[in-house]
């Protein structure tokens, strides 16, 4: 337990540092903040659009997709927030050899590189998705309990742990292959297209093909379906089980890379 709150501290203390140095770039903020809020008018634009020529997903009505897209701008937010620069700089000090300076810290190697390189641009990003979701809940006229905005934050975690599993493994592969920079998208893109849509959207897919999507869209499906007082605790279940899964996954193919690791200095 004190491991634990000395590492949560810091984070918290590596992302106040962060923010102080974001802040110093404010046209950057603006810029990135703008493009933000005109991305997601255009999405909810669209949905109002289609829910007014009847068009939309089963089981789904036009404000539930709405609290949808807004839960997903959250889930993406975090996602740059919390993994892609903090893994693009793990790729840098693979190739230049300086990974060493990450390794000999008094910390676990794994939360040294999540405490470098985040963007709090992104903060703004997780904001506008919290506004979109107010917004449809008064258009709902729900309003969730404590309890249920808990689990919804829960499992939207559980969601983002799944995706930075994937692309931490895929950055790890440049320990044996050079300049492999890209392959972290890959869990990034794949997060970002199949996220767009609840999970019965995919139930035409093929039973194979179904079950490889599930994990990605269920990360947005299940914080959505809490706020709406909906639970299917088997894709609950499942959502635990695959996330802490593959993080185990990763952690035992960081350790085996670190083996193959040569320093600048070796």
């Amino acid at each position: 337990m004190k491991n634990l709150l000395k590492n949560i501290k810091l984070l918290l203390l590596s992302y106040r540092l962060r923010f102080s140095e974001n802040i110093n770039y404010r046209a950057s903020l603006i810029s990135h903040s703008i493009a933000m809020l005109t991305y997601a008018f255009l999405r909810v634009a669209i949905i109002l659009i289609a829910g007014s020529l009847g068009q939309g997903i089963t089981g789904w009505n036009t404000y539930q997709l709405i609290l949808f897209t807004g839960i997903q701008q959250v889930y993406i937010s975090l996602i740059f927030l919390l993994v892609y620069r903090q893994l693009y700089i793990l790729i840098q000090n693979i190739f230049l050899g300086q990974l060493e300076y990450d390794l000999t810290k008094p910390v676990d190697s794994q939360l040294a590189i999540a405490l470098k390189g985040s963007n709090l641009n992104n903060i703004f990003g997780v904001v506008l998705g919290i506004i979109i979701i107010i917004f449809s809940l008064f258009k709902l006229k729900l309003t969730p309990s404590i309890t249920n905005f808990i689990i919804s934050a829960i499992f939207l975690l559980f969601g983002v742990l799944i995706i930075y599993s994937i692309m931490f493994v895929c950055s790890i592969l440049n320990f044996w292959f050079d300049r492999l920079e890209n392959a972290r998208e890959f869990g990034l893109r794949l997060a970002g297209e199949v996220s767009r849509f609840p999970a019965n959207a995919y139930h035409k897919a093929g039973t194979i093909m179904y079950f490889l999507l599930l994990p990605f869209t269920l990360s947005v499906t299940i914080p959505a379906q809490a706020l709406l007082n909906q639970f299917n605790l088997t894709w609950m279940l499942g959502l635990i089980v695959i996330s802490l899964s593959l993080f185990y996954l990763s952690r035992k193919f960081w350790q085996f890379a670190l083996k193959n690791y040569s320093s600048a200095s070796s």
